[in-house]
């Protein structure tokens, strides 16, 4: 398996590419199957909204810095009491 540079490649079942994000900004509707963390790696992995596979890694340092669990939870409990 290639090992991903964080911050800047995307990995998929395919191999791993590249990309400059500054210069390419996509979104992607991720539904989860997977989900791995590996020493300083976190990693969601699923199909997109086209049935591709497609694996996000993160630095696991920085994941739970952004990460703001009560927030997320307000959030979808405001969305589920307004269906």
């Amino acid at each position: 398996m290639n090992k991903p540079i964080i911050n800047n490649t995307f990995e998929t079942t395919a191999g791993t590419e590249t990309v400059d994000l500054r210069k390419k900004e996509e979104h992607k509707r991720l539904n989860i199957h997977t989900f791995m963390a590996h020493e300083n790696e976190v990693c969601f992995g699923g199909t997109d909204e086209h049935g591709e596979e497609l694996c996000v890694w993160f630095d696991a340092y920085e994941f739970i810095d952004w990460c703001d669990i009560d927030y997320i939870k307000e959030k979808l409990t405001k969305y589920i009491n307004e269906k």
